[in-house]
């Protein structure tokens, strides 16, 4: 509009402002007229507020162990741009179709479109666009290549496997050492054919080694290779043997014949020696592992009964799979302790259990399970399968590491006290689940950077102490950012006018008659359509997806799209700092500072 006003150009100049003067009279006072437009006015002056496109954080992201960028890739989906949204998820995540199909989505419970309708279903989202990226052929690539430093990452784990990931990327020669004949770690023996196919695992990892990285199985480092060779023949080692194995139980009869350790049973699941579990084992502990022994046995013709000894609100499965147990007919019996395992002739064919009730919430928050009394019964089983918890095997350390309560003790960058040794996965304390894995092996890929970089390189001051906070974000890292990303966008700040309510998508599943008869994937991906649909629901907050309700509503009209059409551009010589931009924007992008 400010093109269009009147100037020495305009046809008919001379004779307008001939006519101007004849109207104007003595009568009239003084005015103040523009007669170039307001093109020539710069109103940017006159106001004292500026708005600016905000550095906010969508609470997804926030939420995220592993800091993967859920608004800015669904962003990509939204633009149609695959490859552009599969580029963003590898900037943190090496394994998207992995993530995509075992993750217990933390980032979903944050989500603010779920205080409108419903959450966006980012997990089935990531798997879409791993499985689609892998299809069309895109691999990821190096992003630096020539460094001389050699890396080892003990252990193939999703800790292991990330860790060699991001140090391959940053152009650091890579070793994995693996104790077992494949690489996978707990991927691949603990987690069942029904939640991970081993087909997709298997080229989620060819995948990663496709970038140079070597890999030697069949190597025990501690028991048959001892550390000081390992640290003499490479720069740094990353180690995360994973949690292999089980705790048992410490209760008569627990060394019975037909008693069987969780891990072991479900090890022995995947490379089809398990032995016969019989009509009705019993299932003892209230994890993951004890929901995928029980599905797993259900799957081999027997009707499992998991005991657990506190409320169903306390169990720590996590809950789609613990829904999925539901569907398929399990049976759960809840403030159950198991006392005595009743033997005949050395074999299990009993177990004595207790009631239990749940206390008051305790200093920390948690209920504690108290025995009943007078209320022991007994149950009728044809074997028992304990999974009441994992440990790591953590042999031959270094000196200069320290155990406590069975995990290695590191700093926020996964250093131990061995000098050039990092640790992290389930060897180290924190919560256990494939993506705090993952993002611990991201970490100490950070941290191995940098201790090289600070040797031989000049680093950034903003970089230079990373590691006194722990750091998450690669895509920061590499940008020589702090990880002070911003303010969080709460769900009060979206303008929920400018959307509509629409369902959630829902990925297909297998009907629970179905799955008690394969190991088939019980979950299926989102059809293109639906996924497509679903990105449109995502409110990408805090981002912005040059939507124009700004540029619609700015009275100056000095909002404008950037050349490449991905955000605004606000020309200060114009903008008065209304603000009206800030209010109207639905996601939260614009902020505003105080000019000087």
């Amino acid at each position: 509009m400010r093109n269009a006003q009147l100037t020495r150009h305009t046809p008919c100049y001379a004779a307008t402002i001939i006519k101007m003067k004849v109207e104007i009279t003595k009568e009239l006072l003084p005015l103040s007229m523009s007669l170039e437009g307001t093109e020539g006015t710069l109103t940017g002056k006159w106001g004292r507020l500026r708005p600016f496109l905000a550095d906010r954080v969508a609470p997804c992201i926030d939420a995220c162990p592993n800091r993967v960028p859920a608004a800015q890739f669904i962003k990509s989906l939204q633009q149609g741009d695959l490859e552009g949204a599969w580029e963003r998820i590898l900037e943190e995540n090496c394994m998207p179709r992995v993530i995509g199909r075992v993750c217990f989505h933390p980032c979903e419970a944050q989500c603010n479109r779920g205080a409108f309708d419903e959450t966006i279903a980012i997990n089935a989202l990531e798997r879409v666009v791993g499985d689609e990226a892998f299809a069309l052929g895109l691999r990821p690539q190096r992003l630096k290549e020539g460094r001389k430093e050699r890396m080892a990452v003990v252990g193939s784990g999703p800790a292991g496997l990330s860790c060699a990931y991001h140090l391959a990327r940053l152009g650091y020669e890579v070793t994995i050492f693996e104790a077992a004949s494949r690489l996978g770690g707990m991927l691949w023996s603990g987690i069942p054919e029904f939640r991970l196919p081993r087909k997709v695992l298997q080229e989620e990892i060819d995948v990663i080694l496709q970038m140079g990285i070597q890999a030697v199985t069949g190597v025990e480092v501690g028991r048959g290779r001892a550390f000081s060779a390992l640290l003499d023949e490479f720069d740094a080692a990353f180690y995360a043997p994973g949690a292999q194995r089980g705790i048992p139980l410490h209760i008569p009869g627990a060394k019975s014949e037909g008693v069987f350790e969780g891990v072991d049973f479900l090890r022995a699941v995947h490379h089809g020696q398990a032995p016969e579990p019989g009509r009705r084992p019993l299932i003892i502990g209230g994890g993951n592992t004890a929901l995928d022994a029980a599905r797993s046995v259900l799957r081999m013709g027997s009707r499992p009964v998991v005991i657990y000894r506190r409320s169903r609100e306390e169990m720590p499965a996590f809950a789609d799979e613990l829904a999925e147990a539901e569907e398929e007919g399990i049976e759960i019996m809840y403030l159950t302790s198991p006392r005595v395992i009743i033997e005949q002739e050395g074999r299990f064919i009993g177990l004595e259990c207790q009631r239990n009730r749940l206390s008051d919430p305790g200093p920390d928050g948690r209920r504690r399970f108290v025995p009943v009394a007078d209320s022991e019964f007994v149950l009728e089983g044809t074997s028992i399968i304990a999974a009441i918890g994992q440990n790591p095997e953590l042999a031959g350390l270094p000196k200069g590491t320290t155990v406590r309560y069975a995990a290695l003790e590191v700093d926020a960058g996964g250093r131990t006290g061995t000098p050039r040794l990092y640790a992290g996965g389930d060897a180290v304390d924190q919560p256990r689940s494939v993506v705090h894995a993952m993002a611990s092996g991201k970490r100490a890929a950070m941290a191995m950077d940098l201790a090289r970089r600070q040797k031989g390189e000049e680093l950034p001051p903003e970089i230079r102490h990373w590691m006194e906070r722990p750091p998450l974000s690669m895509a920061r890292y590499l940008r020589g950012q702090t990880e002070d990303p911003g303010e969080l966008v709460r769900p009060d700040q979206i303008r929920h006018e400018y959307f509509h309510e629409a369902r959630r998508a829902l990925p297909p599943r297998l009907h629970p008659e179905e799955r008690s008869r394969s190991f088939r994937e019980v979950t299926g991906p989102l059809p293109p359509e639906e996924a497509s649909q679903e990105a449109e629901r995502c409110f990408v907050c805090g981002i912005c997806n040059t939507c124009g309700y700004c540029f619609l509503y700015c009275p100056d009209m000095a909002v404008e799209l950037d050349p490449a059409g991905m955000h605004i551009v606000i020309d200060y010589d114009h903008c008065k700092g209304c603000l009206v931009c800030l209010e109207e924007c639905p996601r939260v992008a614009v902020a505003y500072e105080i000019k000087p």
